[in-house]
């Protein structure tokens, strides 16, 4: 009973501040809803491989180390995946969550826009899950999780816990956006700023607008590298090497049509899409930042 009192207090919370409207709150919402998803996961694939041990399917040694590396959240995911407790779409969005909740807790790099969308993703997956995952296992009762549970039901002011499972349909229902929408968004403002460059710094040249980001792009990787006395801060680099996307504006228009298609596919599949997409022009984007942080820092040194 105290396992289930803490994931139902730590829902709870994780709603009310996601329907709060300032950026901490729905910060530390998004903390506590892949908190809740991954220890749901790890019970829940702990549960489906310690049955494969019993009718003799897992060899005990294969148990062991598997539940061993469930230190690692990308272990349970992927493990989750196998046993086909989660679909592969759906490991690919936790995945993505939970990278952001990482950035988040480590203040990297916060997003507003990813973070209501992990939040919007997380609140659809514990609707059809939580309920399902939390009933594993033994419940043990005592009177001070008796006291505990009256004191959550009290504080959510409701009188059976399934009442806080509604309250993520009510959460999801009462956005004034959808998930694909978001990523849609997101894209969309990464074209916008590309546009922009291209007009005011690029001198309306695409061929200067790619050479200016992945010679920006590549240089600050270099100098990283050194800095870092070679270790590779950003892994996906080596690959961008070989498939740098040089933008025009007849790409921008197609990648545009796509983006808008997206909005109405289903959640899945607008992530897969979107996650496509953003590796295409996200480097063009960090690029054109780092760009103009180069920029800024030589003119400080010109006004010295």
């Amino acid at each position: 009973m105290e396992r289930k009192n803490l994931y139902y207090a730590q829902l709870g919370e994780a709603i009310s501040l996601a329907n709060n409207d300032t950026f901490e709150y729905k910060r530390i919402s998004l903390i506590l809803f892949d908190n809740i998803v991954e220890n749901l996961l790890k019970s829940k694939t702990t549960s489906e491989l310690h049955h494969l041990l019993v009718m003799k399917e897992l060899d005990k040694c294969d148990y062991k180390n598997i539940v061993s590396n469930f230190d690692r959240f990308s272990n349970i995911v992927t493990q989750a995946k196998k046993l086909e407790i989660i679909s592969i779409g759906e490991a690919s969005i936790i995945n993505f969550c939970h990278t952001s909740r990482n950035n988040l807790y480590h203040k990297l790099f916060e997003n507003e826009k990813v973070t209501e969308y992990c939040i919007l993703f997380y609140s659809k997956f514990l609707e059809k899950y939580f309920s399902q995952f939390i009933e594993i296992g033994i419940t043990g009762y005592s009177d001070k999780s008796k006291k505990a549970s009256d004191t959550i039901k009290r504080k959510e002011n409701i009188t059976e816990f399934k009442e806080i499972i509604s309250r993520l349909n009510t959460y999801i229902c009462s956005s004034s956006t959808t998930p694909q929408e978001i990523l849609s968004e997101i894209l969309s403002e990464l074209i916008e700023t590309i546009e922009n460059f291209y007009e005011c710094d690029a001198n309306e040249d695409w061929s200067e607008l790619n050479k200016i980001v992945k010679n920006q792009y590549f240089y600050d990787y270099e100098i990283k590298k050194e800095m870092n006395k070679g270790l590779d801060y950003r892994s996906l680099i080596p690959k961008f090497r070989q498939k740098w996307f040089d933008v025009n504006q007849e790409k921008l228009t197609k990648l545009k049509r796509q983006i808008e298609t997206t909005k109405n596919q289903d959640i899945e599949l607008s992530f897969e899409k979107f996650k496509n997409n953003n590796q295409k022009l996200e480097p063009i984007y960090i690029g054109i930042m780092l760009y103009y942080s180069e920029q800024e820092y030589l003119a400080s040194l010109m006004e010295d």
